[in-house]
């Protein structure tokens, strides 16, 4: 991320954050629904 930041300026680096931030979101949210299907 900071490698990102330094060859493309901070634009880059809030794309990479929220980015990662999202692919985070996501598979806790994968995880979740996972657990709810196999607590059932």
């Amino acid at each position: 991320g900071v490698i990102l930041g330094c060859l493309f300026g901070p634009p880059a680096l809030y794309i990479w954050a929220v980015g990662l931030l999202a692919a985070g979101q996501s598979s806790t949210m994968t995880g979740t629904y996972a657990g709810q299907f196999v607590m059932e």
